[in-house]
């Protein structure tokens, strides 16, 4: 598979990380800075969901997998919302 974007890019890897989540294991991902260190990513959605935006456009940290886990689970709300 190629990416649409430069190979090794941090979008082209959160996007291959994302492409292998399910809601499961995205609600499960578990959040290791900050605020929230020590809850999963479902405890968040439910309750500061907001805090996923966060995740996935405000993040710096080298958690590529938080970020794709984050926007798995916001894309997935919405397409339940839509």
């Amino acid at each position: 598979e190629i990416c649409a974007c430069l190979v090794g890019s941090e979008m082209c890897i959160r996007d291959r990380i994302y492409a292998m989540l399910d809601r499961d294991t995205a609600a499960a991902v578990v959040v290791n800075v900050g605020y929230s260190k020590g809850k999963t990513l479902g405890q968040i959605a439910v309750e500061k969901p907001d805090s996923l935006e966060w995740y996935v456009n405000q993040y710096n940290g080298p958690d590529n997998l938080l970020r794709a886990a984050s926007k798995y689970l916001i894309d997935s709300a919405l397409q339940k919302a839509g």
